[in-house]
């Protein structure tokens, strides 16, 4: 149950799951060797109370328990919502999906893309269409463990669901235009 999961403190974050300790130690892993990508990349400098804190990442064991749990500390969540960083309480959610782990992990590097954002200027609003643009970028990352247990993070891969979704929205006209996309509002986007 999730008031009985595993925890752990890494360099950044602390982490909470209740899927295994084998899953626990490969997110764990995941999200350190991002965090060190990403700082190299553009640099994260977070304020200082941002560095004294370690970011909370919970990962849940289902897509029910996430939403439940979600929803019961205020976040609302709906059935489409895959994992979601909130600055509110400073909290990187996921699930695990057991049937297709590649799923968690592609959701877990685009949240921790905004998650990293936020502590690079906690005041920044990026327009909803950069920030989820690049949070696919570098989501969307060939991931591979060596050997040795070290996590290696290739960002910018080609994501073919998201092509297809587009490619069939512009083939019945429910694409949206370019110049549309940079003026939309957060509520609007989906």
């Amino acid at each position: 149950k999730w008031e009985n999961a595993w925890t752990k403190e890494t360099k950044h974050f602390a982490f909470k799951t209740n899927t295994s300790e084998e899953w626990l130690e490969y997110y764990s892993d995941l999200l350190e060797a991002y965090y060190s990508l990403m700082d190299k990349k553009i640099g994260i400098k977070p304020t200082l109370t941002y560095k004294r804190k370690k970011m909370k990442v919970n990962i849940y064991k289902s897509h029910d328990e996430f939403i439940e749990v979600s929803n019961d500390v205020g976040a609302q969540v709906g059935r489409s919502t895959l994992g979601y960083f909130w600055a509110y309480d400073d909290t990187l959610n996921f699930f695990h999906n057991y049937e297709e782990p590649e799923q968690a992990t592609w959701v877990g590097l685009h949240e921790c893309t905004h998650l990293l954002t936020f502590l690079i200027d906690q005041q920044y609003e990026p327009q909803i269409w950069l920030n989820e643009a690049v949070a696919d970028y570098f989501g969307s990352a060939e991931v591979t463990v060596g050997k040795n247990g070290k996590i290696t993070i290739v960002p910018g891969m080609l994501q073919t669901d998201r092509v297809l979704t587009v490619q069939k929205a512009i083939e019945e006209g429910k694409d949206t235009k370019l110049e549309d996309l940079f003026k939309i509002s957060r509520e609007k986007f989906d």
